[in-house]
């Protein structure tokens, strides 16, 4: 019997899945635990998920392996009414220039914002969404990609002109804002630094993942699904089959399944979970295994490349070959990478998801988010 085969079969298999006691906080700090409790990135995967195999990595469908495993790092900056107040252009780019031609201004000036004056950001291979905490302790402004070349300024990102989707509350719904593939959150979902460490615990909330578009996501309008508000701008991103100008372009959407498109949510099944777990090799693997699980990973963007993609915030990785003494960014030959093969072709598509049955409905499998700890003055509490 084929692996697909045994997953297949697993679905409607009844497998016990371990569910020994873990520590839940109380409370929940908003810069480390951000978003509402019924926030998408917080819902767990709910007992009426409806599940829909999505075939990633599927050597069934003839389909590529993927070239590595990679981390997409994400930002969240903090800052106060100390830091110093740089000027903001609103500009962008993706693989047109090479190295510092990053730095280049070539936006509209937009204004200033308060940014810690050490701070840089110059990782020019990446999707680069930030999430940047004003000094009320309360806006979050969101932005992708984000580069800072030298320190205090000048802020070189894409201003989106929906200030809805430009800024929110850090104890809101947090949904929107960031990713340019998606409008999904730049900070919401993102493994966080101290999250995927050996003495962690499991992480509790919705992770972001990211696949090759031209490969996997669907190549028809509109191109996105609930909860996301858009698809890759380029107008080349769908219907690229018959397209000679943009043929092989990986800003294609080329995937077949209406399913699977930015704003998808994916999940292994408790019983595939189940079946595969004793199969892993690595501890960290395992841990993922746990979370998209139990609440699941939104699709936000678009990885270019033929590869599987988290998100985490920036020093996540430093952290994680620090610790588990190997590196996130995984190749073939790697245990990690055998083990995130295993888990990215055992993720199924959750079909009911939806702003009524947010993780698929029912009784959620881990229990909601702890309240927030208290914040601001004369001790106010945020639930």
């Amino acid at each position: 019997m084929s692996y697909l085969s045994v997953l297949l079969a697993l679905l409607g298999a009844s497998v016990a899945l371990s569910t020994s006691p873990e520590f839940i906080p109380q409370c929940r700090d908003q810069n480390l635990w951000p978003f509402a409790v019924g926030s998408i990135w917080n819902i767990p995967i709910g007992s009426s998920a409806i599940y829909s195999f999505a075939h990633i990595f599927d050597p069934s469908q003839g389909a590529d392996m993927p070239k590595s495993f990679f981390s997409d790092d994400d930002y969240f900056i903090a800052t106060t009414a100390e830091d110093p107040q740089v000027p903001w252009y609103n500009q962008g780019w993706w693989g047109d220039p090479s190295g510092t031609a990053h730095c280049n201004i070539t936006g509209s000036y937009v204004g200033t914002l308060h940014f810690p004056s050490t701070l840089t950001v110059t990782g020019f291979g990446n999707n680069n969404a930030a999430a940047i905490l004003q000094p009320d302790n309360d806006t979050l402004v969101l932005t992708q990609p984000l580069y800072v070349c030298t320190p205090r300024g000048p802020i070189l990102s894409i201003l989106n002109p929906d200030n809805a989707q430009r800024t929110t509350s850090i104890r809101g719904n947090g949904t929107w804002g960031g990713h340019g593939g998606s409008s999904l959150s730049a900070i919401g979902g993102t493994i966080r630094k101290g999250e995927l460490l050996p003495s962690s615990g499991p992480i509790r909330h919705a992770l972001k993942l990211e696949l090759y578009a031209k490969d996997y996501y669907y190549d028809k309008s509109p191109g996105f699904v609930w909860p996301a508000l858009n698809c890759d701008g380029n107008p080349c991103t769908l219907n690229c089959d018959g397209d000679p100008h943009c043929t092989g372009s990986p800003f294609c959407y080329g995937g077949k399944n209406i399913l699977l498109s930015p704003g998808s949510l994916l999940a292994v099944p408790p019983n595939v979970s189940a079946f595969i777990a004793p199969r892993m090799k690595t501890e960290p693997a395992k841990s993922l295994l746990w979370t998209l699980t139990n609440y699941g990973g939104y699709i936000v963007d678009d990885t270019f490349y033929t590869r599987g993609t988290i998100c985490t915030e920036h020093g996540v990785t430093d952290e994680f070959q620090s610790a588990w003494g190997f590196s996130f960014n995984a190749l073939p030959g790697d245990n990690f990478y055998t083990d995130l093969l295993l888990v990215f072709q055992s993720l199924w598509i959750v079909a009911n998801n939806g702003p009524q049955s947010m993780g698929g409905g029912g009784s959620p499998l881990q229990p909601l988010a702890p309240p927030f700890c208290n914040y601001g003055t004369g001790g106010k509490s945020y639930t």
